[in-house]
């Protein structure tokens, strides 16, 4: 059921996610397409935050933190995992893979690999962390404010 927490938890993690993946490009590979990338990793936040973030307010604020924390790392597992299964489709399209399993490993790689950008990369690494503590915050101002 729509609530205001639940539509300020999906605007503020879409909103991070937007900023952080701003910051996470450039640590890409030289020559990786990031269309669309910015937009669906926005999508991924909105919804997890919709989701995850949106259904536990109202607890506190200190739980709020927590909550928006668990949020974050939501976010980043499946913006990982959608991105990693868009490129091993990719690689599966041109024969990079021997077979389904081959094609499991690659993937189960590709989201290492990315998911090692995010860990060293301190910009990406704090608009995550500041972003998601304020937006906890002002999720569970806005569940005492309107519930």
């Amino acid at each position: 059921m729509p609530t205001a927490p639940r539509l300020v938890a999906f605007v503020a993690f879409a909103l991070v996610a937007y900023v952080a993946t701003g910051y996470y490009i450039p640590e890409l590979p030289e020559g990786t397409k990031t269309r669309y990338f910015a937009e669906m990793n926005a999508a991924i936040g909105g919804i997890v935050g919709w989701r995850v973030m949106g259904t536990m307010v109202g607890q506190g604020y200190g739980r709020a933190l927590t909550i928006g924390f668990r949020t974050i790392c939501t976010l980043v597992f499946y913006a990982l995992l959608v991105h990693g299964v868009i490129q091993m489709i990719k690689g599966a399209m041109k024969h990079y893979y021997e077979g389904p399993g081959d094609a499991v490993i690659g993937l189960g790689e590709l989201i290492l690999n990315y998911g090692q950008l995010v860990v060293t990369s301190v910009p990406v690494l704090t608009v995550l962390a500041v972003g998601g503590a304020i937006s906890a915050l002002i999720t569970e101002w806005t569940s005492a404010r309107w519930n």
